[in-house]
Protein backbone atom coordinates (compact mmCIF):
# COMPACT_ATOMS: atom_id res chain seq x y z
CA UNK A 1 0.00 0.00 0.00
CA UNK A 2 1.33 3.45 -0.89
CA UNK A 3 1.21 6.49 1.37
CA UNK A 4 -1.04 9.49 0.75
CA UNK A 5 2.10 11.45 -0.17
CA UNK A 6 3.01 8.89 -2.85
CA UNK A 7 -0.59 8.74 -4.11
CA UNK A 8 -0.74 12.53 -4.43
CA UNK A 9 2.56 12.55 -6.35
CA UNK A 10 1.36 9.76 -8.64
CA UNK A 11 -1.95 11.53 -9.36
CA UNK A 12 -0.17 14.83 -10.11
CA UNK A 13 2.55 13.41 -12.34
CA UNK A 14 1.44 9.93 -13.39
CA UNK A 15 4.48 8.11 -12.04
CA UNK A 16 5.45 6.43 -8.83
CA UNK A 17 8.00 8.12 -6.62
CA UNK A 18 11.48 6.76 -7.29
CA UNK A 19 10.62 5.71 -10.84
CA UNK A 20 13.66 5.97 -13.11
CA UNK A 21 11.83 7.27 -16.18
CA UNK A 22 8.83 9.53 -16.48
CA UNK A 23 5.89 8.42 -18.54
CA UNK A 24 4.30 10.76 -21.09
CA UNK A 25 2.83 13.80 -19.36
CA UNK A 26 -0.69 12.91 -18.22
CA UNK A 27 -3.47 15.36 -17.54
CA UNK A 28 -2.89 16.94 -14.13
CA UNK A 29 -5.50 16.11 -11.56
CA UNK A 30 -4.56 18.47 -8.77
CA UNK A 31 -2.87 21.66 -7.74
CA UNK A 32 -0.52 23.24 -5.21
CA UNK A 33 -1.57 26.50 -3.61
CA UNK A 34 -0.36 28.79 -0.85
CA UNK A 35 -2.40 28.25 2.31
CA UNK A 36 -1.37 30.77 4.93
CA UNK A 37 2.38 30.30 5.53
CA UNK A 38 2.28 26.72 4.17
CA UNK A 39 1.34 25.01 0.92
CA UNK A 40 -1.66 22.79 0.30
CA UNK A 41 -1.69 20.03 -2.31
CA UNK A 42 -5.11 18.87 -3.55
CA UNK A 43 -5.72 15.99 -5.95
CA UNK A 44 -8.84 14.30 -7.27
CA UNK A 45 -8.94 10.60 -6.45
CA UNK A 46 -11.98 9.79 -8.56
CA UNK A 47 -15.66 9.66 -7.70
CA UNK A 48 -17.36 8.02 -4.73
CA UNK A 49 -19.34 5.13 -6.24
CA UNK A 50 -22.18 5.49 -3.71
CA UNK A 51 -22.71 9.26 -3.75
CA UNK A 52 -21.15 10.20 -7.09
CA UNK A 53 -19.27 13.04 -5.36
CA UNK A 54 -15.66 13.79 -6.25
CA UNK A 55 -13.06 12.50 -3.76
CA UNK A 56 -10.41 15.15 -3.04
CA UNK A 57 -7.26 14.34 -1.05
CA UNK A 58 -5.35 17.14 0.65
CA UNK A 59 -1.87 17.32 2.10
CA UNK A 60 -0.04 20.28 3.66
CA UNK A 61 3.69 21.02 3.48
CA UNK A 62 5.84 23.70 5.09
CA UNK A 63 7.50 24.69 1.80
CA UNK A 64 6.61 24.29 -1.87
CA UNK A 65 9.68 22.11 -2.36
CA UNK A 66 8.44 19.67 0.30
CA UNK A 67 5.01 19.48 -1.33
CA UNK A 68 4.57 16.36 -3.46
CA UNK A 69 5.01 17.45 -7.05
CA UNK A 70 6.42 20.81 -5.96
Amino acid sequence: MISVHEFVHERLYGLRMGAAEASPAPRRRGNIRAHGSKYQVRVTAGDDPETGERIVLCETAATRREAPGG
